[in-house]
């Protein structure tokens, strides 16, 4: 018997997400971003805010900072 997963989990750490402050957060891939519309395919994936913020180069995840500062006001 499979089992069923309800709810959402993080495709960085694999626990589930429970909804609330800047989670949950959805990744869409793309494929072929520069090629025609007809060639792109898309798949929608779901992470913990900070995993992704954790996945990304440094730099790139300083920009994610004013997400943190705007969820805090």
């Amino acid at each position: 018997m499979s089992k069923k997963i309800t709810g959402y989990m993080c495709v960085f750490c694999g626990e589930s997400i429970d909804s609330g402050g800047l989670d949950i957060t959805s990744l869409v891939l793309i494929t072929n971003w520069d090629g025609p519309e007809d060639r792109q395919q898309s798949q929608q994936f779901f992470a913990h805010f900070e995993c992704l913020a954790k996945s990304f180069r440094p730099e790139v995840s300083r920009e994610l900072d004013h997400l943190r500062e705007e969820q805090n006001d």
